[in-house]
Parts: structure tokens; sequence; C-alpha cells
């Protein structure tokens, strides 16, 4: 079916299923175009290559098409292993005060219909993340008493936001 003058169109044509049968041999899916055009360029380079005395030409190029994939996918895996990135290297940017200024806003909106005792528990446990008995304790009052204003609050948010 080699013929000595095929262009590449043809040996794109004629031989194409190979390349795409490698693929999924393989399991290629990610980068998929990327892969059947070196399997494309593997199957031009093994026509020009074939020798018609030593065989069979489906056969050579599906070992050199079936080669280069795997070599692509050595390299990919290698490089993939030797420039993991990760967050340590990098520092973040963040202007903490407009973000905070932000949030406030946001929450003050929200507590407009809360009394001042539920204010006050959405003021220090949410923006500043104090815990219960640590209202409590700042606010002479006991444990039981800050829970009722995180309920009251919680129960009068959620009828807002719904």
């Amino acid at each position: 079916m080699v013929e000595s003058q095929l262009t590449v169109d043809e040996v794109v044509e004629c031989y194409a299923p190979i390349v795409k049968k490698q693929l999924k041999q393989l399991q290629i899916h990610k980068d998929y175009d990327d892969y059947y055009q070196i399997g494309l360029i593997a199957l031009w380079e093994a026509y020009k290559r074939f020798d018609p005395k030593k065989g069979n030409f489906a056969t050579f190029a599906i070992y050199t098409v079936r080669g280069r994939l795997l070599t692509e996918l050595s390299k990919e895996k290698t490089y993939a292993a030797r420039h993991h990135l990760t967050d340590e290297g990098f520092h973040y940017i963040v202007d903490e005060r407009n973000a905070s200024m932000l949030e406030v806003e946001i929450i003050n909106c929200y507590m407009e219909t809360l009394s001042e005792r539920q204010q006050t528990w959405v003021k220090e446990a949410i923006l500043e993340g104090k815990t219960i008995s640590e209202i409590a304790k700042e606010y002479n009052v006991s444990v039981y008493t800050v829970r009722s204003w995180k309920k009251a609050a919680i129960k009068i948010l959620k009828l807002k936001l719904a």
C-alpha cells in the first residue's frame, strides 16, 4: 500500500486511524490535540524512514507512533515532577484593611434589625473572632446569655437572608 511518492495528506488519510488507536490505547485524553499532532509527525517520519524490504509499513508505523507518544508522555511526566508549583514560594499581597472594611460594611447592612446585644455578639464573635466564653467574661454575663444573643441573632439573620 505504501507507494514511493505519497504526499503528507495521503499518508495521514490512510494511516491516521493508527494514531487515534494508539492515543486511545495509551488513554491520552488531556492535551489530546497536541498528542495527536505528535502522532501525525511520527507517522510522517515513519513513512520517510520506512524500508519496504524489512516488512509491513503498518506495523512499522504503529511501533514508531507508539514509541514517540510514550517518549512524549515520559518527558511530560518528568517535567511535571521537576516543575511542581507550590504556594510556598509565592507571597500574596492583600490589603487587609480594605478587605475587612468591606466585610464590616456588608455585615453592618444585616445588623440593622438586630438588638444591641445581638449586634455585640456579631461584632465580637464574627468580626473579632472571640469565643462565647471570652465575650461573656468581657461583658460580665453568663455564657448562656451570650448563647441566647447568638441564637436570636442567627434566627433574625436567617429570616432576613431568606
